[in-house]
Parts: C-alpha cells; sequence; structure tokens
C-alpha cells in the first residue's frame, strides 16, 4: 500500500531537529547554490565540478507562478531541497512536501512545490545531497505558442534506444511534455500486483536519462495499459484503486482547481495557451471490448468531460492512450472500431459544444498523424498518434494502410506539436516528427476550422 505522511512537510521539518542545525543546513546550500551561480556566470564550470546526479526528478504542473517536483530516491535518504532564483540568488522554500512509500520498497518518492516564482526567471533546485537542477515556470498566456512533446510507450528494456531518443528530446527542448501512456511496462502479458507496479516505477525511473537530465522539463501525464497494470487492462483488474495511487505518487501533478482539474480515475483537464487539454482515463472504467453495452471512459467521465467542456468555452485537445480511429484495417485497439456505443456518444458530445478540437493518442508503435473527415464531427479535424519513443517494433512489420494519413513513421520516435488560437471558431497547429536525430522526419501546419 501506498504511504503519505499525514501532515504536509516544510524544507527542514523531516530532517533538522534544532534551529543550530537548521542554520548550518541553509548556510551549506547557500554556499554551494552561490558558487554553482558563480562557476557558471564566469565560464569556470567544469563536469569534475558537478556533482553525477543521483536522484531521478522530474519537473510536473507548472504555471506562472509555481512549479511541482517529484523526486525518486532511497527511503533512508531525508534531503532538504531549496529553489533559487539564479539571477538575483533569492531563496524559496517548499510550500508544500509529500512523502510517497510503499511497504516492503527500498524507494520513496518526494513531491514538493514551490509559489510565488517569478514568470522567466532561471531557477537552480538544490538538493542538500549536492546536485542540482534547472527549472523555468511557464507562460500560459494565449500570446504564447507553446512547443509540446508528445511521449507514449517508454520501455526501460531498450537501453541505447532511450538514450538517443531522451537526446533528442533534449535537443529539441520543448516547453512541456504530455506523457500519454505506457510511460512504464510494468504489465507485459499477465496482470500485475501493486509490490510489481510500485516496483517497476521505480526501476523505470532510475533508468531512462530523462530523468537525469540538468534542465527540468514540465510534465503532464496519463496512463494506458502497461502503466496502470495489465496489458489491454480494463475495469476488471483488481488492483485499479491501488494502481491509481502508485500514478499519483510518481508524478507531481496535484490539481489546483484554475489551471488543472482532477477528473475521475487519473483523469485530468490542463488549461493554457489559450486551449484546453483533456488527459481520458481509458483504463479504469472500460468494459472487456464488444461487451453490450461498451464502456470506454464509464459514465461519471463522460459526465465529467461533457460538464468540463460546458464551463469554458475553449479550443480543445482530448488526449488517450490508445487511437481514437488509427488505420481501417489495424490489427490494434481503438476507440470507434471497438467501443461503437460509447464513441457515438462522444461523438453527440464533441458535436454538441460549439468549439473546435482535435484528438491526441499513441499505444501502435508508430506515428500517425491522420485527418478526420468532417462527416464524423460536423467539420475537418485531425489525430495525432504519437508513439513509440522507445520499445519493442516488428521487425517485418510497417505503417498500416491509412487513406486519411498526413504523415507517419514506424520508427522510434516522438511528436511535437504548436497550436495557436486563429480565432473563436479554430486555431493552426503546427507538429513535426523527430527520431533519433536532429532532423525532423515531417513537419505540417494545419488549420482546424470548426465551421
Amino acid at each position: 500500500m501506498v504511504g503519505k505522511s499525514t501532515d504536509e512537510r516544510y524544507f527542514f521539518s523531516m530532517k533538522m531537529k534544532t534551529n543550530h542545525e537548521q542554520k548550518i543546513t541553509l548556510i551549506l546550500l547557500t554556499v554551494v547554490t552561490l558558487c554553482v551561480i558563480l562557476f557558471s556566470s564566469l565560464g569556470l564550470a567544469d563536469e569534475s565540478l558537478v556533482a553525477k546526479p543521483k536522484y531521478s526528478i522530474l519537473q510536473g504542473h507548472t504555471t506562472q507562478t509555481q512549479t511541482q517536483v517529484s523526486i525518486v530516491l532511497p527511503s533512508s535518504d531525508r534531503p532538504t531541497y531549496l529553489l533559487t532564483d539564479s539571477s538575483d540568488g533569492s531563496m524559496h522554500l517548499p510550500s508544500r512536501e509529500n512523502r510517497f512509500s510503499h511497504a516492503g520498497s527500498d524507494f520513496v518518492v518526494d513531491q514538493v512545490q514551490f509559489n510565488d516564482l517569478r514568470l522567466g526567471a532561471n531557477y537552480l533546485l538544490q538538493v542538500s545531497t549536492g546536485e542540482s537542477r534547472s527549472l523555468r515556470t511557464l507562460d500560459l498566456s494565449e500570446r504564447v505558442i507553446p512547443k509540446i512533446a508528445v511521449i507514449s510507450c517508454a520501455s526501460d528494456f531498450f537501453q541505447e534506444k532511450q538514450k538517443i531518443m531522451w537526446a533528442q528530446v533534449e535537443k529539441v527542448r520543448p516547453d512541456l511534455m504530455f506523457f500519454i501512456g505506457d510511460n512504464v511496462y510494468a504489465s507485459i502479458l499477465d496482470p500485475v500486483s501493486p509490490d510489481t507496479l510500485w516496483k517497476r516505477y521505480v526501476e523505470t525511473r532510475n533508468s531512462l536519462d530523462i530523468y537525469f537530465q540538468q534542465n527540468l522539463i514540465p510534465t503532464l501525464a496519463v496512463w494506458d495499459d502497461h502503466d496502470f497494470g495489465q496489458n489491454d487492462g480494463n475495469s476488471s483488474y483488481p488492483y485499479k484503486a491501488e494502481a491509481k495511487e502508485v500514478f499519483e505518487s510518481f508524478f507531481a501533478q496535484q490539481a489546483d482547481g484554475e489551471t488543472l482539474t482532477q477528473g475521475p480515475g487519473v483523469a485530468s483537464v490542463f488549461r493554457g495557451y489559450g486551449f484546453q487539454f483533456f488527459f481520458m482515463d481509458d483504463r479504469t472504467f472500460r468494459s472487456a471490448p464488444k461487451t453490450n453495452p461498451d464502456s470506454f471512459w464509464g459514465d461519471e467521465q463522460e459526465a465529467w468531460l461533457s460538464h468540463e467542456l460546458d464551463a469554458f468555452s475553449l479550443p480543445t485537445f482530448v488526449i488517450d492512450g490508445s487511437q481514437f480511429f488509427g488505420a481501417p484495417n489495424a490489427k490494434s485497439e481503438s476507440f470507434y472500431k471497438d467501443y461503437k456505443k460509447s464513441f457515438e456518444r462522444f461523438v453527440v458530445t464533441m458535436k454538441k459544444f460549439d468549439r473546435p478540437f482535435a484528438l491526441i493518442s499513441g499505444d501502435v508503435h508508430y506515428s500517425d498523424i491522420s485527418k478526420i473527415p468532417s462527416q464524423i464531427f460536423g467539420f475537418e479535424t485531425i489525430e495525432i498518434t504519437s508513439s513509440s519513443i522507445h520499445s519493442i517494433r516488428n521487425p517485418f512489420g510497417g505503417l498500416p494502410k491509412n487513406p486519411n494519413r498526413l504523415d507517419g513513421i514506424f520508427d522510434d520516435n516522438f511528436v511535437v506539436f504548436e497550436p495557436s488560437v486563429s480565432s473563436q471558431a479554430g486555431f493552426v497547429l503546427k507538429y513535426t516528427g523527430y527520431v533519433g536525430n536532429e532532423t525532423p522526419i515531417f513537419s505540417r501546419t494545419v488549420s482546424v476550422e470548426r465551421q
């Protein structure tokens, strides 16, 4: 069972016992931080002077003035955290700090949140063990055109592949990453226990390069089947509640009710840049395929989607781990092919609200950007399938035939999209596909206009 400290711990509350110890630790952290800033400003930084990263760190939900971070570390470690503005040396203590643990595991997850931050500032996340990471907040205003990387299917079994692909992500330097499912390969065929689920989350966090890069990137996540705990899993999986606790422990995305709102299961909606991005939970409430009546997202989640669409008149992206359409003759799962009644309800919902939208998905281990004909939703839109960044692939396979395909790639890859609001009825969307080099494999700009 995942454990969480009952109180919200502040900077020194778990580590320090006396005011004297607090002062000593703060002085040491201050000296180390100022040295790093000084070396950087004078061009004296050297690899031998920089501590090799020990902890797996991921920046989570971030706004103009706050950020959340998750740190995976040995349970015996009790570090303290400090955020320093690199330009003026001002320091921020965590406004919230929680530790998550699992019985029998030697690893825990610390989540820390920092408030009252300054937009445009470069911050240094300083850990009392001596290591640090760089981070920034996000300008979520409509005037900003964000660069968002869509990541799915990140198997830690392919170490050479992952090094190449995460180095490419770092070169592209997106403003934000969406982890849209199979972020961890906990289950391959059979359902796994909560013990195995936690173990595989830890192993993935401790083995992929993205979690040890110097420059943190704000990340929002949702799951698909392999990080849910059961291959092609659905509501019959017996550890749904425990899986949700594990997922929420490793991704620091506590809802604030404004830019991020929690939905049923692990669903959420993020609002920024003049858009709203729905991360749909496609496993917790799903029925077995082709049952009657079928259920893809479940009644509660469908009602939540409708309510949130009604509450905010913003251009929309609906994100799901599984494909919405996919190639007509592909054998992989899809919302349209396998859950026809649920899909009909989805179409009715999206037609009801007068706003443009596009779809984002993963899962299939190839990327496929397809146009959705106007007879489906009443206007032409697109589905961006981005998969996989590094995972298994049939060496004799290839892209399935898809008459609606605009672009695609059968290789390790990820897709970056850059949306911008063009009018009340439409938006412009640039998307770019990357493989293991700096040259984009494809790039295109499309308009999505609600008639």
